[in-house]
């Protein structure tokens, strides 16, 4: 069982990707409906999405405080591994964890309505994007970039290579797209090596969004400039993949937050075969 922190404290964003700061403070905001936790104060001095341009609270930026009037305790929230919105397996034997699906979608869902509000900056980005590729008609299908992601012993790359061997990494979800029934999808990704193998398998069936990536991904952590406009494109991205008639994914962070921002979404996980085995997949 986790022990938590108990008095006032602030949940200091950690310099990780977008979501992994998002699905924390959804996490910390469960928490607190079930008093175990106190209203938090969100401070971003460490977020990687600040902008130097910009004053102010760099998670103010995207979105409001959860909770209104609640100021800085000047105290560090203690962090927690696991969370209802991302529940771990942990592998002590080589030391692995494998970021298994939400434990209730249904359940974290209104956590999200209520704490996880938006500035108007993002709804506009979303909206505008949302004009262009019409996500409701098509399907989605999240595929992250692994070249990069090989040298920092990634732990998802490393669960593939456990599931599928030498097959590469991002056929199975050029498959899976096959295999849907959906006729067009929208393929998100940071890298432009998946893009490249999308239109290959797929041709017309697939389109992307006109934003920023590198040739292997993992552009926030090589992105010095416009971190702002990177996270407004992040964010309007993980809502167009709400919006979708299916969602083809693997593990990551903003997996499991689109499958809680609509719990009805149809999900296809690439890997749920193997990790259903795991006792705490549920």
């Amino acid at each position: 069982m986790e022990e938590y922190q108990s008095g006032a404290a602030d949940l200091i964003l950690r310099p990780f990707g977008m979501f992994s700061n998002v699905d924390q403070v959804v996490n910390s905001c469960y928490l607190v409906e079930l008093g175990i936790l106190e209203p938090f104060y969100v401070d971003g001095s460490e977020f990687l999405f600040r902008d130097a341009a910009r004053e102010g609270n760099p998670w103010e930026y995207y979105f409001e405080q959860p909770f209104e009037g609640v100021t800085p305790a000047g105290r560090r929230m203690a962090e927690f591994t696991d969370g209802y919105l991302t529940p771990y397996h942990h592998r002590p034997e080589d030391e692995l964890s494998i970021l298994l699906p939400p434990r209730d979608r249904a359940v974290i869902e209104p956590v999200i309505r209520k704490y996880i509000r938006p500035q108007r900056a993002v709804v506009e980005a979303y909206e505008a994007m949302k004009a262009i590729h019409r996500p409701e008609e098509k399907g989605a299908c999240l595929i992250r970039g692994v070249g990069k992601l090989r040298d920092m012993n990634n732990a998802a790359v490393k669960l593939h290579e456990e599931v599928y061997g030498d097959e590469r990494y991002f056929e199975v979800y050029m498959d899976a797209m096959e295999q849907s029934g959906v006729e067009r999808f929208i393929v998100y990704s940071d890298a432009e090596e998946v893009l490249e193998m999308a239109r290959e398998r797929l041709g017309d069936r697939v389109e992307w969004t006109d934003t920023r990536r590198t040739a292997q991904g993992e552009l926030h952590h090589s992105c010095e400039e416009g971190q702002y406009e990177l996270g407004l494109e992040m964010l309007a991205q993980s809502a167009m993949m709400a919006d979708a008639k299916v969602f083809i994914h693997g593990p990551s962070s903003i997996t499991n937050f689109v499958q809680c921002d609509r719990p009805e979404l149809p999900c296809i996980d690439v890997y749920e075969e193997y990790t259903r085995q795991f006792p705490d997949r549920h």
